[in-house]
């Protein structure tokens, strides 16, 4: 359960990450045990340049995770994360 926690916080946290980030989801197996997790890819956007990917890998290396990033989708991870990216500059409601 607290492996389900840590998944939704780092996708909320990195929905943050893009200024006009609105929301941010996390699909998992619910028959997916997430303690075997050891070893994580982070597929990157391939003409992304922002760094999004490594900002993403280097937070699951200080949570103690063995992070690889790329464009391809290597056979020995235990888990992918991917991402989007959207530029909203249409108009915001802000309420008070």
């Amino acid at each position: 359960m607290k492996k389900i926690a840590f998944i939704a916080a780092l996708m909320i946290s990195l929905g943050t990450l893009s200024g006009c980030a609105n929301r941010a989801t996390a699909k998992v197996d619910p028959t997916t045990d997430l303690r075997s997790i050891k070893t994580i890819h982070v597929v990157k956007i391939p003409d992304e340049t922002a760094g999004i990917s490594t900002l993403i890998a280097d937070d699951l290396r200080r949570r103690g995770y063995t992070v690889t990033e790329g464009v391809g989708k290597p056979k020995e991870a235990n888990a992918l994360v991917t991402y989007s990216r959207s530029l909203d500059v249409g108009h915001h409601d802000v309420s008070a």
